[in-house]
Formats: C-alpha cells, structure tokens, sequence
C-alpha cells in the first residue's frame, strides 16, 4: 500500500518518446519521485541517471529486482504488456500503463484478470478524462442543469501523422496508428461523460 505521507517512489520502465511527453508532469510533481528507470538503450540509461540521479536498468525485471519503488509507469510498447504486468504484479507494485492496455481483448482481459487477483492497482494512462474541462461538463450533466443526456461526439484535430514516427508506431497490429494513439481519448471522454462502461464500438473508415 502507497504511503500517501511521502513521495510517491516511480520507476520507469520504457524511457521513450511517452516518458518523454510525461517529463514535466512528472518533475513539477512534488508528490513523486523518479526512482528509477529501465530502457534497453544505454543513452538512455546515462540520460536518467543525469537527469534525474535515479538508478537505471536494462529491463523491467532488473528495475524490479534491484530497485525500491512503489508504482511503475510501463511506457513500452503494447506487444510487451501482458508479460511486463504479471511480473510487476507479482512484485506487488501499482501500474500506471500506456494505451492501448494490449493488442486483444484476450490479452487485456488477462491483464484484467491479473490486476484482480494480485490486488494491486492498474490504470490506463488516458489522461484527458481527468482534464478540469471534462470533469465540469460530467458535473454539469449529472446536475441535470441541462437536461437528459441523449448525444455524445467527440472530434480532436492534431499533428499525429505529420510527426515523425518509427514505422511500428503507424502500424494498428503492433499497437500503433490512430486507433490506438488518437481514437483512445475520444472514447474514453465518451466514457466519462456518460458514466458508464461503452457496450459496442463502431467505425467508419471514410
């Protein structure tokens, strides 16, 4: 269990482009520490320790075995995620996980199931639910200030396909493209705004 008392110990596990984004949160955050960070790249190992004057390791289960940290912040790539939660489960640490939970509904259902039987706590990274502006419009709508809700849309315009990208993150079946990227916090705003769990999803690709 976190001690709400003191600093909240982080370890990062997968220190890229995520992480990167994640920094200033991180940093401007007097409740969290960065404690340590895994990444298999070396320039990135030597950039933490600089950066941060954490420990940093080669993988998770170096992080896991050789550190002190009570929550992990998993920014790997989805394909890595059912195997990267069970072993941090088994070490009893609370995940913080990057979209998209995992490549299946088999494996995030896994991944649900894990999260339950080791009693530890595990949230999807989709942030925008928790924006000031999203969270007033949820008062607004349980006020019933309005009226009944009947309608969601959600639309968001950005960058996405003009940054640059490694080809596997413009790629659906490796956890890539805007399916997973983009489409994630739409639906999850949907999710929060109505309050409930989404039952059925459909797409129109034009």
């Amino acid at each position: 269990m976190i001690n709400s008392k003191k600093p909240i110990r982080i370890g990062v596990v997968g220190m890229g482009r995520a992480f990167t984004l994640m920094i200033p949160t991180f940093v401007k955050d007097s409740r969290i520490i960065l404690t340590a960070g895994a990444d298999p790249r070396r320039e990135a190992q030597q950039q933490f320790i600089e950066e941060f004057g954490g420990q940093a390791f080669e993988d998770c289960e170096s992080l896991l075995s050789g550190s002190e940290v009570d929550l992990i912040y998993l920014a790997t790539p989805a394909v890595q995620h059912l195997n990267q939660v069970r072993k941090i489960a088994e070490a009893g640490k609370h995940i913080l996980l990057e979209k998209p939970i995992a490549l299946s509904i088999t494996e995030g259902k896994q991944i649900n199931d894990i999260i339950d039987q080791s009693g530890i706590l595990l949230i999807v990274g989709h942030s925008h639910g928790f924006d000031r502006p999203i969270q007033l419009a949820r008062e607004k709508i349980i006020s019933g200030q309005y009226g009944e809700l009947k309608f969601l849309t959600t639309i968001n315009f950005t960058d996405f396909m003009y940054r640059p990208r490694r080809p596997d993150e413009l790629m659906t079946e490796l956890g890539g493209g805007v399916v997973f990227s983009q489409a994630a916090h739409q639906i999850d705003v949907i999710r929060i705004l109505s309050g409930g769990i989404i039952k059925s999803i459909k797409a129109n690709p034009y």
